[in-house]
């Protein structure tokens, strides 16, 4: 058996975005066990299980392991006893053999340097690119979700840059993670500038407007950053939407949410949970034989 801390465990699932019913499933016990341990009112569980919560989480074991303080006494370390300096009996050196060392010490000196300086690692390049995850179909009268993934690879260096995303005509935007800088309602265009180290998620809830006419509209973007020069690249990934009545998860549009497609949802869109992403209701899409689209209601109707 260990010891849990159930605070940290809520903690770790509402920064996550992830529900009781999901740690549930995961661990292979019921919503009221994961509601106790939360609580603390299961503080000792067994070990297989915290492995399993740990998983699920995506932390390690330790993490959700109850910490205890420990004190440790530090002890003064005794005071070093100085050896008293000899008094000297060799005979005063003479200034030319003092001035010959001093000059060979400069030269091994100023000789590595120059190794150093020759032997140094070329500056690493830096490859910045964007990826955009978006669905491949929506109905007129519901949100959608839309994640730029920006990646700068392995590298340590901050970057400034500027995203913009253009969003086609008949498409609303209802929020983002992080706040645009800037948007410009005429051309859909929406700015974004950001430092970043290796990797930033930008994201966007958007949904279809009433004046929209074509079944099929298309996303672009571009990066643009401050390094030996200016440079600005495209936003790579989907860019094509369809207007359909099938939900935005169900990427096969079979009217029904597999065990992939909501494994799907949790690794692309489970961090944007805080712009309104309704993931319960996809859960319980999964949990059912199906759903339909009620074009009347603009609503899913989940089969049992």
């Amino acid at each position: 058996m260990v010891k849990i801390d159930g605070g940290k465990v809520r903690q770790l699932r509402e920064e996550k975005g992830l529900t009781q019913l999901f740690l549930a499933t995961s661990v292979e016990v019921t919503t009221d066990t994961i509601s106790r341990w939360e609580n603390k009112r299961y503080p000792t569980i067994k070990k297989e299980n915290g492995i399993k919560l740990a998983a699920a989480l995506e932390v390690d074991f330790e993490e959700i392991l109850e910490k205890e303080e420990q004190e440790q006494e530090i002890q003064p370390e005794p005071e070093k006893i100085q050896p008293q300096a000899q008094p000297s009996t060799s005979e005063p050196v003479s200034a030319m053999p003092r001035f010959f060392y001093f000059s060979l010490f400069l030269f091994v000196l100023v000789l590595a340097g120059l190794v150093a300086w020759w032997m140094r690692p070329a500056p690493k390049t830096v490859h910045v690119c964007a990826h955009r995850i978006l669905p491949a179909h929506s109905p007129r009268d519901l949100p959608f979700p839309v994640v730029i993934h920006v990646d700068s690879g392995d590298s340590d260096v901050a970057l400034s840059l500027i995203l913009k995303e253009t969003v086609p005509r008949g498409v609303m935007v209802l929020a983002s993670i992080p706040s645009f800088s800037d948007q410009d309602v005429e051309s859909g265009e929406l700015k974004w500038i950001q430092k970043i180290n290796r990797k930033k998620v930008f994201a966007y809830m958007a949904r279809f407007t009433a004046e929209i006419h074509q079944e099929m509209v298309r996303f672009t973007g571009s990066i643009t950053l401050r390094r030996k020069g200016q440079q600005t690249k495209s936003v790579h990934g989907n860019e094509k939407l369809k207007i359909a009545p099938f939900h935005w998860a169900d990427s096969d549009a079979d009217g029904r949410i597999s065990d992939e497609e909501i494994l799907t949802v949790y690794d692309e869109f489970s961090d944007i949970a805080g712009l309104g992403l309704d993931i319960d209701q996809v859960e319980e899409m999964w949990l059912g034989s199906g759903y339909r689209y009620d074009s009347e209601s603009g609503s899913f109707i989940i089969l049992p």
